[in-house]
């Protein structure tokens, strides 16, 4: 499973990272700091998973999704 976390905050990021890297099907996780960014890395990759965070600085999770 390929796993995309946007979050603002790296510290939520990295705490959701390893909860997501305990399950046996995840194989690759990448990471967003803003809306933009998350949208740019949906737009070239295929996820199976993205976790947004509802309120990001520029494009909110709402926005990107």
């Amino acid at each position: 499973m390929f796993v995309l976390v946007a979050d603002d905050h790296s510290i939520v990021r990295e705490g959701l990272k390893q909860i997501v890297m305990k399950m046996d099907e995840v194989s690759n996780i990448e990471e967003a700091e803003n809306g933009t960014e998350a949208l740019v890395k949906i737009e070239k990759n295929k996820y199976d998973l993205v976790i947004l965070d509802i309120s990001m600085p520029g494009l909110s999770g709402l926005d990107v999704l």
